[in-house]
């Protein structure tokens, strides 16, 4: 584990490689959770054998299930990293289309830049109310069959507000920023795809689609067309053990709150402000936690004694 100097090495690290490539929402609900145990993580490097329980795997199986019910897998070879983000904005196009024609698709790869960040997240699931407004859902499973405290639903709500503000601007996002994302990913957005690429692009009559740029320009047009965003969004709690609904929690969109949100956070990532530890309120977070006896509040130390 990293000595608690590290803790300020490691948002350097944060700005130099991940910052000028953009955050994942995953990033934001991590920072949400613990900023102080992100900076740890960053500096210690540790391996997903580690990192990733028992718990985690089960909610990642059962995700994989749920996608695999709506979800058409088709494999196209791939030439570069161009054609990898292509087949990737494809992907949100072909959610899109399943969007409009069944009311429901799963696993959409969204993207924007939000106050001067890239951000980019897959969305559990998009639906169509009875309005024909698209809500957002968000699966969270649990090993035990209870609901989770008001931290969690805190972090959830947090994530499903952030892929409302990246479903919300895909459209604008994919015509007015994708040129500079691309050059900010070092990808040539006018390089030739690969056949394969092009074969399925076309497979979905979209023509011409010869770039990643001629890509894109598709997506924006067809993200225009998108439905508008409901005003309630949903977070639902899956029992690991059988799958069963055990509630769900309704996120109505606030977007100061995401604003909010956001300032915080990128004060972080940016190396801007040193990282927050959990109050003591919620110090009850230190019991699991790898950096426990490592973190300067103190207050995993008594948890682990």
């Amino acid at each position: 584990m990293p000595d608690i100097e590290d803790a300020g090495l490691c948002l350097d690290r944060a700005q130099h490689f991940r910052f000028g490539r953009g955050l994942s929402v995953t990033d934001f609900t991590a920072s949400e959770w613990c900023q102080q145990q992100v900076a740890f993580n960053l500096s210690a490097k540790l391996p997903k054998e580690v990192t990733e329980t028992e718990a985690m795997a089960a909610g990642k199986k059962q995700h994989a299930e749920l996608e695999a019910e709506t979800a058409i897998e088709v494999e196209v070879e791939t030439e570069s990293r161009e054609d990898v983000w292509a087949l990737r904005l494809l992907a949100t196009i072909e959610s899109l289309h399943q969007l409009k024609s069944s009311g429901l698709t799963r696993e959409i790869f969204c993207f924007g830049l939000l106050q001067g960040c890239w951000v980019r997240g897959i969305v559990d699931q998009i639906e169509l109310d009875a309005e024909g407004r698209a809500v957002v859902v968000e699966h969270k499973t649990r090993r035990n069959p209870s609901l989770p405290s008001p931290a969690q639903k805190r972090t959830a709500r947090l994530q499903v507000l952030l892929y409302c503000a990246l479903f919300g601007s895909l459209a604008a996002s994919a015509q007015q920023y994708l040129p500079a994302m691309l050059q900010q990913l070092k990808l040539d957005g006018q390089a030739c795809l690969g056949r394969g690429v092009v074969d399925y692009a076309e497979s979905l009559g979209l023509v011409p689609v010869n770039t990643l740029q001629h890509v894109g320009n598709h997506l924006a047009s067809i993200a225009s067309q998108a439905p508008p965003l409901a005003l309630t969004h949903h977070v639902r709690y899956l029992w690991q053990g059988d799958g069963s609904e055990l509630g769900q929690e309704h996120v109505k969109l606030d977007g100061f709150a995401v604003q909010q949100a956001l300032r915080r956070h990128l004060l972080f990532w940016g190396g801007d402000k040193a990282p927050e530890v959990v109050p003591t309120t919620e110090d009850w977070k230190c019991r699991h936690c790898l950096f426990a006896a490592k973190c300067p509040t103190g207050q995993g130390v008594q948890h682990k004694a």
